[in-house]
C-alpha cells in the first residue's frame, strides 16, 4: 500500500501531485512521508491559505519504483 497526496482550494477544486515524467500519482511509501511532503509545502510558501490537505491510500493498482518518493 502507498500514499498520495491531494490539495483542496477552497475545500472544493481537487488537486493531485504527479510524475512529471510518468504524469502519474506522485506516491509515498509511508504515511509519515506523505505527511512530510505536506508539511515542506507549508513551510515553503507554496500552498498556503485557502488549502486543504488529505492523504489518500493508493492499493488498487501497481506501483511502479520510480514513482515513489523518499523522503
Amino acid at each position: 500500500m502507498s500514499y498520495k497526496v491531494v490539495a483542496w482550494f477552497n475545500k472544493k477544486t481537487e488537486i493531485n501531485f504527479l510524475c512529471s515524467e510518468s504524469k502519474v500519482d506522485l506516491c509515498f511509501q509511508t504515511k509519515t512521508e506523505a505527511e512530510r511532503f505536506i508539511a515542506s509545502l507549508k513551510d515553503s510558501g507554496y500552498m498556503q491559505g485557502k488549502y486543504h490537505f488529505t492523504i489518500e491510500t493508493v492499493d488498487s493498482e501497481p506501483l511502479v519504483e520510480n514513482n515513489i518518493v523518499t523522503m
